[in-house]
C-alpha cells in the first residue's frame, strides 16, 4: 500500500489523530532540579509560561531515570476525559514536527522483560530508555506481581515522548485548550495576540455541548 493511501486510511479513523498534545498541571513538576519558581504555578500559569518562552521544559519520567517532555495522541473524544485527570490547559502540535524534534510514541513493555533488560549488565540503551514504561497491568499473575510488585499501566495516554527540551514558534500550534473564554481573553492580551484566535478550543463550551448531547468519553 503507498504512503499516502495509509495516511488517507488513519486520518479518518475516529480513534487516531495527526496531532499530539500537551497538558499542564497544578503542583510541583517531575523534576527535582526544575526551575523552582515553576514548582508553586497553576495549570493555567504553566501554560502561559510555556508560551511566552516557547519551550517545554524536559522533567524526569516515571520508572525510568531520564528526562523527557510527555504528550498524548489522544484523539478528541478522549481528551475530554485526559483534561480531568491533568488540567482544562494544554497545547497541541502536528506529529510531523514533533517527530522531527526527535520525539515519538513510547514502547509499553511487559515488566516481566523490563525488569531483565534493566538488570543485564548494559541495560537499556540511552537513546531507547526515554520511550520505555513498564507495563504491569492488575489483571497479571501472581508470578508477575512477585517479580514487578506495583500495578502500572499508562497505555490509557497512549503518550508520546521527546527526550529533550522542546522548542516551538507560535506558527507551530495547532491548537491551544483553555478552560473559559476569559483565558483566551487574558492570553491573547499577556502575548499581544500572537497566536490567532482561531487556536483555541474553550473547554467551558465543550462541557455544556456534553452535557446535552454525552458522546465522548466523560
Amino acid at each position: 500500500m503507498r504512503r499516502g493511501a495509509l495516511f488517507g486510511i488513519m486520518s479518518k479513523r475516529p480513534d487516531f489523530s495527526k496531532y499530539v498534545a500537551h497538558f499542564t498541571k497544578d503542583g510541583k513538576p517531575c523534576s527535582n532540579d526544575a526551575d523552582c519558581s515553576v514548582a508553586a504555578q497553576s495549570a493555567k500559569d504553566r501554560l502561559l509560561s510555556i508560551l511566552k518562552s516557547k519551550t517545554l521544559l524536559a522533567s524526569k519520567m516515571p520508572w525510568i531515570d531520564t528526562k523527557g517532555v510527555c504528550l498524548t495522541e489522544s484523539p478528541w473524544s478522549s481528551l475530554i476525559a485526559h483534561t480531568k485527570q491533568y488540567s482544562p490547559y494544554g497545547i497541541g502540535f502536528k506529529k510531523q514536527l514533533v517527530y522531527n524534534q526527535k520525539g515519538g510514541p513510547v514502547y509499553y513493555i511487559r515488566s516481566d522483560i523490563y525488569s531483565y533488560l534493566r538488570k543485564k549488565k548494559n541495560g537499556i540503551p540511552s537513546r531507547i530508555l526515554p520511550f520505555i514504561s513498564p507495563f504491569s497491568p492488575s489483571y497479571r499473575n501472581k508470578y508477575q506481581k512477585d517479580v514487578f510488585k506495583k500495578d502500572v499501566d499508562y497505555t490509557f495516554e497512549r503518550e508520546w515522548r521527546v527526550p529533550k527540551v522542546f522548542s516551538f514558534d507560535y506558527t507551530d500550534i495547532e491548537f491551544l485548550i483553555v478552560d473559559t473564554f476569559q483565558d483566551v481573553q487574558e492570553i491573547n492580551s499577556i502575548l499581544n495576540n500572537a497566536i490567532s484566535i482561531d487556536k483555541y478550543i474553550v473547554l467551558e463550551n465543550y462541557t455544556r455541548i456534553e452535557s446535552i448531547w454525552p458522546v465522548h468519553i466523560l
